[in-house]
This record gives structure tokens, C-alpha cells and sequence, in this order.
């Protein structure tokens, strides 16, 4: 199921251009993940795990699109970039001991996606000579 998602959902970023939209929106549907904890009954349980799942195949696609198409010439280093800043954020995850590991993990993984757009797109500039003013 959740491979069949992503593709749809990538098809759908691409063909409507709004990969920001597609991927906050799974990032948003997170917040089922402390649901879980929450839910008293086994069918609210199984709600909250199909709309992380979905969320996932929502964001995942447009994330990838985002990164690989702030590298531009670059081949690889977007989607390597932003792997090495999710892995980061999984590994502080264990040293978190709170029940909303995995929420702090998925906004930190926003954030650190929008470092790496803002990253490579900073670097591309200042590799051909642009010079940007903080």
C-alpha cells in the first residue's frame, strides 16, 4: 500500500508543482504519531497507523524532489545530503526518552531539509561567484 501511495503522491507533486505543499502536509499528518499512544481502542490504533503510513508516502516523494532539484548540476548530493541529515536525526532520536520521539524527530527532519535546500542552494551561488549578504 505504501509504495503504490508514493508513487500516486509523486505523480501528483509533479504534476501539480506544489512538492512544499505534499511534503508539509505529510509532515503534518505526523501528529497521529502521539495519537497512537492516546487511542484506547485496537480499530483507532489501526486509523492512526494508516494516516503515518500515508503521511510517509505523502512526503517522502516531494522531499526527494525538493532536494534533488535545489542540487542541480550535482548528481546525488541533494538526496545524499538530506539522507545524512535524516539519519542524523533518527540516531538523536535515541537519546530522546519521551513518548514524542518520533514527532521531534519528524520536525527536526523538516527543518533539517529545509537547511539542506538552503545549503546546496548557497553553495551552488557562491561556487559560481554570487556573493549573498547575511
Amino acid at each position: 500500500m505504501g509504495y503504490v501511495l508514493r508513487l500516486l503522491a509523486g505523480i501528483m507533486s509533479d504534476m501539480s508543482g506544489r512538492q512544499w505543499f505534499f511534503m508539509f502536509i505529510g509532515y503534518g499528518i505526523l501528529l497521529s504519531v502521539p495519537m497512537m499512544g492516546l487511542a484506547m481502542k485496537w480499530d483507532f490504533l489501526v486509523i492512526f497507523m494508516l494516516m503515518e503510513r500515508i503521511g510517509k508516502a505523502l512526503r517522502n516523494p516531494a522531499k526527494d524532489t525538493v532536494l534533488s532539484g535545489v542540487a542541480e548540476n550535482q548528481v546525488g548530493i541533494g538526496f545524499a545530503y538530506g539522507l545524512v541529515l535524516l539519519t542524523g536525526s533518527a540516531l538523536m532520536g535515541l537519546f530522546y526518552d519521551m513518548k514524542l520521539t518520533e514527532l521531534i524527530i519528524s520536525f527536526t527532519a523538516v527543518a533539517e531539509t529545509i537547511a539542506a535546500v538552503l545549503y546546496i542552494k548557497l553553495y551552488n551561488a557562491m561556487k559560481s561567484g554570487h556573493q549573498y549578504r547575511i
